[in-house]
């Protein structure tokens, strides 16, 4: 049953209807209004639409996969999965012998040995149950276990069975935070009454122990800004909410809202405090930090809740009085606001940015203050510009970059310092680093759909006059044609140089599609690379120090981290080594595992 609303002469009347129910779409949803060519596309996305046969037979074991790692968390629920079984399936030992290869405490590090000898073999009907269950026997017999999988690798043989590689994380926090990181290979026959699993094997697999007791981070949100000023900030609810409940006109994109923040001691009391970035209809926040660790909400208070739909900003210093200033994206305009060192904001200047995403600042010129640059991105999905090609695409919005030229007086100086080559891709951020140790801010910005640029500043010795970039992303290796979504630096070898982590997005489906019999054929040679690219995932760059980078994705092991955006290195167990902590996740809704 549906309820039907009709408005007329100021009353609101209800009927209900006894028709089939469907599931409502949120007002204003932009998805209806997408062009043509891009709702075909998004369709390809079905696996049972697809002509790729093992996309369609692995959706049909999709249920089946998800419900043996289900079981793998609960082995002796047997309501949990019953799947149909060969007769006479035997199941080696999934869970080979560990060897402890690294221990960079708190942390300890083990990984799968080689196998020898005699292989431990599950035969008859508990088999399966029983090899689950040696598997599971690392954990606690009451740890309550997270799960999830990946389906890696697929392909259809001759017999019309499906073999597929599957990828399975388990976890644990309590009584001490765990996570066991392996590959199954899983065999299904296909008849009448559904698949069947023919045989399943471990290959490899890796288990990391954390420090006993609490784990190293905890979610300290409600602690630090109090339950009721999230809920006032509008920043307890998650961006499906919002979409439901206001205007798409004001800057609710169907992407979801990677918001900015900023930080920075805004009042002068030696305490970083936080600026974030809202969606349109949500004003934007500032929370001044307190001794006790605590934030109070300063929002209405400092001038700057705008309810512009805005994705970035900046606390830097700009006019010279030692007090940090804001930058601000509000819609297409670029605000730039004095602070009093106080937490008080008021606008000094206003440009036109366009679908700005990020900015970074610098002294690009050396004059001693600083200058800002921001990205642009077309948004195919909010109507803007499809990218052609889909993975080399160059046209997109430009980026600019706004030279401060003092008494907030800020001129694009975009084209005049050589930044207009290669800039209509679409891109997500940029961040500012002397890579080749000559004195003066280098620059790098991630683009989706394609390739990165690294722009060399070539200043000469006439100053300001003298000053010019180039792209020089191709001879130095760092093009990294996928779908940049971030970038950091970092010197993660220790030699002196900085290194560049850039995130990308890491897809599995994507990885098995690209490397099927007839791809070749259809998206031609030229394109074959990218496209393996495409889904292979995060890069680190590790530079030379003669101009150029290697990429030392692979060794390094960094590739997997799922749907990336910005990445950061910190020093997170102080052993003086950078780590890599890699936000991801898509608006998925309820579907909670891909966060």
């Amino acid at each position: 049953m549906t309820l039907t609303h009709i408005l007329t002469g100021g009353f609101l009347l209800v009927f209900a209807a006894n028709v089939p129910a469907q599931e409502a779409t949120l007002p204003g949803d932009p998805f209806e209004r997408l062009p043509e060519s891009l709702r075909e596309n998004l369709e390809r996305a079905v696996p049972m639409r697809s002509d790729w046969e093992s996309e369609v037979l692995t959706a049909r074991v999709g249920a089946e996969v998800q419900a043996l790692v289900r079981y793998l968390a609960s082995p002796d629920n047997e309501a949990a999965w019953k799947p149909r079984v060969a007769p006479g399936l035997r199941v080696p030992s999934l869970r080979p012998k560990h060897e402890l290869v690294a221990s960079p405490a708190p942390f300890e590090v083990f990984r799968s040995a080689p196998r020898e000898g005699e292989e431990l073999i599950y035969e008859g009907p508990s088999a399966l149950p029983d090899a689950l269950r040696a598997l599971r026997a690392g954990f606690a017999d009451d740890a309550v276990l997270d799960t999830e999988v990946h389906v890696s690798g697929a392909r259809v043989e001759a017999d019309g069975s499906l073999a597929i590689e599957v990828e399975v994380i388990v976890s644990t926090d309590a009584p001490r935070p765990r996570q066991l990181n392996g590959f199954l290979e899983l065999r299904w026959s296909f008849g009448e009454e559904g698949p069947t699993l023919v045989g399943i094997d471990g290959s490899r697999w890796e288990e990391v122990q954390g420090p006993p007791g609490a784990p190293l981070f905890r979610d300290a949100s409600e602690r630090a800004f109090g339950v009721g000023a999230l809920q006032r900030a509008g920043l307890a609810q998650g961006v499906s909410y919002w979409r439901g409940r206001l205007d798409t006109r004001l800057g609710q994109p169907l992407l979801g809202h990677p918001a900015g923040i900023a930080l920075g001691d805004v009042d002068g009391d030696g305490l970083e405090d936080l600026y974030v970035c809202q969606p349109g209809g949500l004003p934007n926040q500032l929370f001044v930090r307190r001794a006790d660790g605590r934030f109070l909400e300063r929002t209405h208070a400092s001038g700057a809740d705008y309810l512009d739909f805005s994705r970035a900003a900046l606390l830097i210093e700009l006019d010279g009085d030692a007090e940090l200033d804001l930058v601000v994206t509000l819609g297409d305009e670029l605000l730039f606001l004095a602070g009093d060192g106080e937490g008080r904001f008021a606008p000094r200047a206003s440009l036109e940015v366009p679908s700005a995403t990020s900015l970074a600042a610098a002294d690009v010129d050396g004059d001693g203050d600083l200058d800002v640059y921001a990205c642009a991105y077309s948004d195919p999905y909010g109507g803007g510009a499809l990218p052609r090609p889909y993975h080399d695409a160059n046209n997109g919005r430009r980026n600019v970059l706004l030279r401060n030229d003092g008494a907030w007086s800020f001129v694009d100086a975009t084209a005049a310092l050589g930044l207009e080559a290669n800039n209509r891709r679409f891109s997500f951020a940029a961040a500012w680093e002397d890579y080749d140790r000559d004195g003066d801010p280098d620059l790098y910005v991630a683009n989706d759909f394609g390739r990165n640029n690294l722009y060399r500043n070539d200043r000469s010795d006439k100053g300001a006059e003298g000053l010019r970039f180039v792209d020089v992303a191709a001879a130095a290796g760092v093009q990294d044609m996928a779908a940049g979504m971030g970038v950091s630096w970092g010197d993660v070898d220790r030699d002196g140089d900085m290194d560049l982590y850039v995130s990308n997005m890491f897809s599995s489906a994507g990885g098995r599609i690209v490397d099927k019999p007839g791809i070749r054929e259809r998206v031609g040679e030229d394109a074959l690379a990218p496209l393996l690219r495409f889904a292979k995932g995060n890069t680190l760059l590790e530079n030379r120090g003669d101009g150029t980078f290697r990429d030392a994705s692979g060794d390094a092991g960094i590739t997997m981290g799922r749907w990336s955006w910005g990445a950061d290195f910190l020093d997170i167990n102080n052993d003086g080594w950078s780590d890599i902590i890699v936000p991801n996740g898509f608006v998925t809704n309820h579907m909670t595992k891909d966060l």
